[in-house]
């Protein structure tokens, strides 16, 4: 199955890769001209590490990333601890699996590195996507220069300002939901 991919940020580069671990074939649309080390630090749970664990990254996370000791909850007002809980070996033990924290850019390299090695020339960068478009048959993307890249699947994984999103469902204004 031939798969189009929308956008190599995380998503984007996961989504390319479990495909070809289930012997299908992406594609990896990215407006950028290059994949910089932006970002801040984010944190794999260890639902997500399992993911990448099983397509071969879970030592690269890990070396790329570090294992927290633990989570605390405190007061905002006077700092005082409301609970804590280990993390570390203690995750491990609990959920099978670690709980990591990682700088973004440091995990879109590992991505993009495993990508490249297994298919070459399957992430294509500099190729902003216009739309998409369907018949009978497959699924397209378009990009800035007209190129056509056809698969069996689109997937749209570009982020806040969508190209995919705003084709589908019309164009949305981001709304403050009142979490922080």
């Amino acid at each position: 199955m031939d798969v189009v991919i929308c956008g190599a940020g995380i998503g984007g580069l996961t989504t390319a890769l479990c495909a070809l671990h289930h012997g299908h074939r992406p594609v990896v649309l990215e407006r950028a001209a290059a994949l910089e080390n932006i970002g801040a630090g984010i944190q794999i749970s260890p639902n997500a590490f399992r993911v990448l664990a099983a397509l071969g990254l879970g030592d690269e996370i890990i070396e790329a990333g570090f294992l927290p000791e633990a989570v605390e909850f405190r007061m905002g007002q006077n700092g005082q601890r409301l609970f804590r809980f280990p993390l570390a070996e203690d995750a491990i033990k609990r959920w099978g699996a670690p709980y990591v924290h990682i700088h973004r850019g440091d995990l879109l390299t590992v991505l993009t590195t495993a990508l490249n090695k297994a298919a070459p020339g399957a992430l294509r960068l500099d190729a902003p996507v216009t739309h998409y478009s369907q018949d009978a048959d497959k699924a397209s993307l378009r990009t800035e220069n007209g190129e056509r890249f056809s698969g069996d699947v689109v997937i749209g994984a570009d982020g806040i300002r969508s190209v995919i999103r705003t084709q589908m469902l019309g164009a949305e204004t981001a709304r403050f939901t009142g979490y922080l």
